[in-house]
């Protein structure tokens, strides 16, 4: 399993790709599961964020995506 980061190819000049090498195509191979770290309220995102950031992950392999999500509003003040 490896923990994913949710961002999109076309956010943050493709960072998960290039910078964190999370290129989900490549890792396909080698990665049983894709956990997509989905922490919506850390990251000011609506909840319906989670599907779409799951699906985007979805779309480059076939192997099983999960998403985690947070169940409690921890850590959405000060620097996050």
């Amino acid at each position: 399993m490896l923990n994913t980061l949710p961002f999109q190819d076309s956010e943050f000049n493709s960072a998960r790709r290039t910078i964190f090498g999370q290129d989900i195509k490549m890792l396909s191979d080698v990665v049983d599961v894709f956990e997509v770290m989905t922490y919506h309220q850390i990251l000011k995102q609506d909840i319906n964020w989670i599907i779409q950031a799951g699906n985007n992950v979805k779309k480059y392999t076939k192997n099983p995506v999960i998403c985690t999500i947070q169940s409690a509003p921890y850590y959405t003040n000060n620097f996050h």
